[in-house]
């Protein structure tokens, strides 16, 4: 199910000209990321354009949920971040590794 926050913030990051910095260097349309300033982990250019692989692989993840998703809701998935952010990643961690032993227990991977 498409949601119109999800759609309105693709938009944004499309059809724009290419953008550069003071010293004329490419600049990412998204995160500003440079030749000299790349991303962590480094990045490269998306094709022929002025967007970083690092945000077109955020943008194909986001997409990719939002067809996956009940109801896709970008605002609910940016307060989580914003939660996780604060609180740490040693509870995510933590809660990733309780769902994973879960699966492998589902399949019977895990007698």
């Amino acid at each position: 199910m498409k949601t119109k926050s999800v759609d309105n913030a693709i938009r944004r990051t499309a059809n724009y000209g290419f953008k550069v910095d003071r010293d004329g260097q490419l600049k990412c349309r998204v995160c500003s990321c440079t030749e000299t300033r790349p991303c962590n982990p480094p990045c490269g250019w998306f094709g022929n354009s002025d967007l970083c692989t690092g945000c077109a692989d955020a943008i194909h993840a986001l997409l990719d949920w939002r067809e996956g998703a009940h109801r896709a809701n970008l605002t609910a998935l940016l307060r989580e971040v914003r939660y996780w952010e604060k609180h740490g990643t040693q509870q995510m961690r933590e809660r990733e590794v309780r769902r994973n032993t879960r699966l492998v227990e589902a399949a019977g991977g895990g007698r």
